[in-house]
């Protein structure tokens, strides 16, 4: 899916996590991995489906990004998809209006104007890719976040803490 250049004000991850929270952000990252779906029930007795991404970029850190109701069940499926599938290649994701939150280390969440692009026809995503399929599988993506990746071996990539 094809991104127009001028929205392309991408930050990394190691810039997010100087960012105060409650700002949004646009984000071009390696979806790691995912987990499965959960539903949380919410005050008002309704439910909403959430599941976490694990995303890096060439900052060599990871974050979290919660992915709530049709990004969960669209986005997040497809993501789910292609992680699972493409085990040497992972897919790049292009986040825009993210918010950053402060629950457990620096996360990301998704809200009612963020827009997803999964492997977008934009150099800056062939470039990450690229870094991305040159790296040695085993390095380390230390955590901006605390969470469910944290002692997590993703598909032959080490946390930090398993080296």
């Amino acid at each position: 899916m094809d991104i127009p250049q001028y929205l392309s004000r991408f930050k990394t991850i190691a810039e997010i996590n100087s960012s105060p929270a409650k700002s949004t952000i646009d984000l071009l990252a390696i979806a790691l991995s995912i987990t499965a779906p959960s539903t949380i029930g919410k005050s008002d007795s309704t439910f909403n489906h959430k599941r976490t991404v694990l995303l890096t970029d060439n900052s060599t850190l990871c974050i979290e990004e919660t992915l709530w109701g049709a990004f969960s069940d669209n986005e997040g499926k497809l993501l789910s998809e292609l992680c699972a599938t493409q085990t040497s290649v992972r897919p790049v994701v292009a986040i825009k209006r993210e918010k950053i939150t402060s629950f457990k280390g620096t996360t990301l969440a998704t809200g009612p104007n963020t827009k997803i692009f999964i492997d977008p026809n934009i150099t800056e995503a062939n470039t990450l890719r690229a870094w991305f399929t040159s790296l040695d599988s085993t390095i380390a993506y230390p955590s901006v976040s605390i969470g469910k990746f944290e002692e997590t071996d993703i598909v032959g990539i080490k946390s930090s803490s398993q080296l």
